[in-house]
């Protein structure tokens, strides 16, 4: 009966956006594939779709900003050919950003975090607080950007503070707070290097 049910709603989408499509006389091919609603801007963007490149891929782009995103287990393809849109790409690019982090990933981070400078704001997005820790952080490696980015990773890996509370430390909570201190880049090569990686 599920089955059933999700075929006629199926249906039901193809002939309304076949429909709509006629009725605005839409002629242009489109580089891209519609069919999911954005999860990757904050709640102050009003609802708006990202879209999927190409079929193989499970990163979607959203067309209000430069966001990138892993498609979310919950979202529904709108489309007969892709409604089985395989799992396998999902579970192992989800796996890798939520995989728990540990300081034996300190190296690596830091790597991929080079051209980022804002560590005291990302800190506290990672759920460091400013006092003492990230005083601290900045007393101790004496202001030294390098230093205090490498001191405040090896907090966030350690799970000081409210890290926990914010479902940290996982490689999806550091893109999260990227893209919330406006390190929208950062967080997008970060994101497509893990899923293509993945």
């Amino acid at each position: 009966p599920l089955g059933q049910l999700c075929s006629t709603i199926l249906t039901t989408l193809d002939s309304a956006m076949e429909t709509v499509t006629k009725s605005l006389h839409y002629s242009c091919h489109s580089q891209h594939f519609f069919g999911f609603y954005c999860p990757s801007c904050p709640s102050s963007y009003p609802p708006h779709p990202a879209v999927k490149l190409n079929t193989d891929s499970c990163v979607l782009k959203c067309v209000l900003s430069p966001h990138t995103c892993v498609m979310p287990d919950n979202s529904l393809w709108y489309n007969k050919e892709e409604s089985s849109v395989s799992n396998v790409s999902d579970e192992s690019s989800s796996n890798i950003l939520d995989a728990p982090l540990d300081a034996s990933h300190l190296a690596e981070i830091r790597n991929k975090l080079y051209l980022c400078i804002n560590w005291s704001d990302l800190g506290l997005q990672l759920g460091l607080r400013y006092r003492p820790t990230l005083q601290m952080i900045k007393s101790d490696e004496n202001d030294k950007t390098q230093y205090c980015m490498m001191a405040m990773l090896d907090a966030w890996l350690s799970k000081q503070d409210d890290v926990g509370l914010k479902g940290g430390p996982t490689y999806r909570q550091l893109i999260g707070a990227l893209r919330s201190i406006r390190e929208g880049p950062i967080a997008d090569k970060m994101e497509e290097e893990l899923v293509r990686t993945s």
